[in-house]
């Protein structure tokens, strides 16, 4: 009976404590998954604190930017209805950004995902990296990895760094200065250049840390009124034809607007060499810059051309023709920038020259006479080009060499 009674004690406290191991294993486990769980959430934005009274100013409300959830890479298109998540504008994080990291792209209602390509591609080239579409239609959309991403030549990360937004106005959130491109200016509205625009109040707004937007409309259409009416220039790049010509010819109008990508490459091409803070420095050189030729060896080259010219004279040249030609090849290598490299190959031409030639200083006009022989001499005359004294001379010596040949 003790025995029974013990055993059943026993395996009563083994169960008991079996349960409280179970229990305490379960309940780690739960705040376990629930410490992941606050990591992966979101951190959310406290609310300013309350104004009062005895404070002259507040902090201003945190601003927020609507960013497309999604990836855009490798098959998954990005769908206008898609969920939009709010983030919050990274601009304060970078306290001295560099001047093209405050200038946005924001394409409006663009139909063309090749155009989208070849954009994102231009502002890699002159960098820029901050695009941004508003209402992109469908055939952007449903194109983006067949065409837009191959177009991108080198700039997919602007294309996977990009956000989409509803309207112009969500995109424009956190510009303090929009300008718009059109073919035309818009009444009330200040036109500029592309130069001008880059040169001026981009500039100013960049020096001052103002986030600046530049506009770019519909392929077909431009911006509408609405969109304009939120910019505060307007920018027009000039082509050859004025806007709103017909030709007289077919009464069609002549196309005098640009390529949306031409128009934005002209447009961030400005901007960039504008920019005072250039990401890129100078064009590397392909080779080491070239030793400039001295003035003492530019006189001995011009020495040994003078000597060279000789030689291929037809006969004894006039007094004025010395004269002439000293003059121009003194010209020739006073006033023209030659490297060391350059005059030695003129160096090389004139000393072989020299040795073809021989002693002999109306070289060319003796080879001449024993080329011509009993040929017409019109057979010679048009490849070289002989002015008449010239053509006199050969005609006298060949005459006394045919006569000298007969007796």
């Amino acid at each position: 009976l003790c025995a029974g009674l013990v055993w059943k004690v026993g395996g009563g406290l083994f169960l008991l404590s079996l349960f409280s191991l179970s229990l305490s294993f379960t309940m780690k486990w739960t705040k376990l998954k629930l410490k992941m769980k606050l990591k992966m959430m979101p951190p959310t934005l406290s609310p300013p604190p309350p104004q009062t009274s005895s404070s002259s100013s507040s902090p201003s409300p945190p601003r927020f930017t609507w960013k497309q959830h999604g990836a855009r890479r490798h098959g998954l298109v990005v769908s206008v209805s898609s969920r939009l998540q709010p983030t919050a504008c990274s601009s304060s994080n970078h306290p001295h950004p560099h001047p093209h990291q405050l200038i946005a792209v924001v394409l409006c209602r663009p139909q063309g995902a090749r155009n989208v390509g070849a954009v994102a591609r231009s502002m890699a080239n002159f960098g820029l990296s901050d695009l941004r579409i508003v209402s992109p239609m469908r055939t952007v959309t449903e194109a983006w990895d067949a065409e837009a991403v191959p177009y991108a030549v080198f700039a997919e990360d602007v294309l996977d760094q990009a956000r989409t937004f509803g309207s112009l106005r969500e995109a424009l959130g956190d510009c303090g200065l929009v300008l718009g491109t059109g073919a035309t200016s818009r009444k009330g509205l200040q036109a500029l250049s592309p130069r001008g625009a880059a040169e001026g109040v981009i500039a100013e707004a960049v020096a001052e840390g103002t986030k600046v937007a530049l506009v770019l409309g519909n392929e077909r259409f431009g911006l509408s009124r609405e969109e304009v009416s939120l910019c505060s220039h307007t920018i027009n790049i000039q082509t050859s034809v004025p806007s709103k010509t017909k030709n007289r010819s077919t009464s069609e109008h002549v196309n005098s607007s640009l390529n949306l990508s031409h128009a934005a490459a002209i447009l961030f091409y400005e901007v960039f060499t504008s920019s005072p803070r250039r990401p890129l420095g100078a064009p590397e050189q392909s080779t080491k810059p070239s030793r400039p030729l001295p003035l003492k060896a530019k006189l001995k080259l011009k020495d040994l051309l003078y000597r060279s010219r000789r030689l291929l004279d037809v006969g004894p040249p006039a007094g004025h023709q010395l004269r002439d030609d000293e003059e121009s090849l003194t010209s020739l290598v006073a006033r023209n920038a030659l490297s060391a490299k350059d005059a030695s190959v003129l160096f090389q031409i004139c000393k072989r020259l020299e040795v073809l030639s021989g002693s002999r200083m109306n070289g060319l006009g003796e080879a001449l006479v024993d080329r011509v022989g009993d040929h017409p001499l019109s057979a010679v005359a048009p490849e070289l080009s002989l002015s008449k004294d010239e053509l006199a001379w050969l005609e006298r010596e060949l005459h006394m060499k045919r006569d000298q040949q007969q007796q």
